[in-house]
């Protein structure tokens, strides 16, 4: 006659756990993938709000002939600063009366120091902003 087992065997019971560990680990890391995608997606849409920000501001102060509020100590006041953004380089040349070429380049600053590293620069953006007359 056998005797009843009860429970289960050692070899069971760690075939259980490795299972389990198998799957918790796979789900930990769709959950961290699944955050790195998200940081990644909002973090390029606030480049493009930024870029549309300054780009409106600058385009408004030509439209409006300030150029002398053109400035990149001026214009950083513009900037969305609680993102850690600055401005790296801009520049605004007048190719003629009525056009003008604007250059800006925003670093993200990631690491608070308030210095663009090599892995925060941003795309620069070229803008191209024309005078309409009246006539």
């Amino acid at each position: 006659m056998k005797a009843k087992r009860i429970g289960f065997s050692l070899l069971e019971v760690m075939i259980a756990i490795l299972v389990m560990g198998m799957s918790v680990t796979g789900l930990l890391n769709l959950l961290q993938w699944g955050q790195v995608r998200y940081r990644t997606l909002s973090e390029s849409w606030n480049v493009r709000s930024t870029y549309a920000q300054l780009r409106r501001h600058v385009r408004n102060e030509i439209f409006q002939g300030n150029l002398t509020k053109l400035s990149q100590p001026l214009l950083a006041m513009h900037l969305s600063h609680q993102l850690n953004f600055h401005i790296a380089d801009f520049s605004v040349q007048r190719y003629s009366q009525e056009a003008f070429f604007v250059r800006v380049r925003l670093f993200l600053d990631r690491n608070g120091n308030n210095r663009e590293d090599e892995q925060e620069k941003l795309p620069p953006e070229f803008w191209c902003f024309r005078i309409r007359s009246n006539s």
